[in-house]
């Protein structure tokens, strides 16, 4: 597990840079500069310390920190950190999630400053028990793999393509036809959002990949299909923690 300093100057890092580079845990620090980190591996810490630095990681299990500047910090996979440190830094997880799949996505954190969030992995988005009034309501409960923004503030942006926003979100009446097998039902209902419409569920987050919905709940959930075109099975969603607003969140 080598560990590497960059120093100062602006710095490039791929998988072939080091003659002993190992994807297991490997460390690179970029010090002064504005530096160029993208490699592949499995719980690696990449920082891109000062300067305006893009750290990039494909993975799992990756601490992608952008440090000081403005940064633009990228994973590709699921349970990564990303951290944009001081600065107007943009966070861009590609995550997603497969068909049925529940679980925890990416954690993101814009810290100090002015971020742009783009969690823009699909989902396979679930209402599992709606009580038959036909809408997303409270105690209807929401699954799929979510990524996390632990310290979205107001003026952060959250890039998801989509600008209709739905005060009031159905059930899509869409099935997959043979030879899959995807029914709507009232334990699995996918949510009717048509291409560019985006939503904002107040609630709580209770586990990984779940969310509660509930008018007095700590937590966000904005889901959204990006287009051009309707996406009747999977769409986007990111949850908002300890952000409980709606009125105050930036979509673009």
């Amino acid at each position: 597990m080598p560990t590497y300093f960059l120093g100062n100057g602006n710095q490039t890092v791929r998988y072939d840079t080091f003659p002993d580079w190992s994807i297991y845990g490997s460390e690179v620090y970029g010090g002064n500069g504005n530096d160029d980190i993208s490699v592949y591996g499995f719980g690696l810490v990449l920082s891109g310390e000062n300067g305006n630095d893009t750290v990039s990681g494909a993975g799992f299990g990756n601490q992608l920190l952008g440090g000081n500047g403005d940064d633009r910090v990228e994973a590709n996979g699921l349970y990564n950190k990303l951290d944009g440190g001081r600065g107007d830094d943009f966070l861009l997880s590609t995550g997603g999630g497969g068909t049925y799949q529940v679980g925890a996505g990416n954690i993101l954190i814009g810290g100090p400053g002015h971020d742009t969030f783009a969690p823009i992995g699909s989902k396979d988005l679930v209402v599992t028990n709606d009580g038959g009034d036909g809408v997303v309501s409270a105690g209807d409960v929401v699954t799929g793999v979510f990524d996390v923004i632990t310290d979205y503030h107001p003026g952060d942006a959250i890039q998801t393509h989509a600008t209709e926003r739905v005060e009031q979100v159905s059930f899509d009446p869409y099935e997959l036809p043979p030879p899959y097998i995807h029914p709507n039902a009232l334990d699995h209902e996918h949510l009717l959002l048509l291409a560019g419409q985006y939503a904002v569920f107040r609630g709580d987050s209770n586990a990984p990949g779940q969310f509660t919905v509930g008018p007095d709940g700590k937590d966000l959930l904005v889901v959204w299909d990006q287009g051009p075109n309707d996406n009747h099975i999977f769409q986007w969603g990111v949850v908002l923690d300890s952000f409980s607003n709606p009125d105050a969140v930036w979509v673009v």
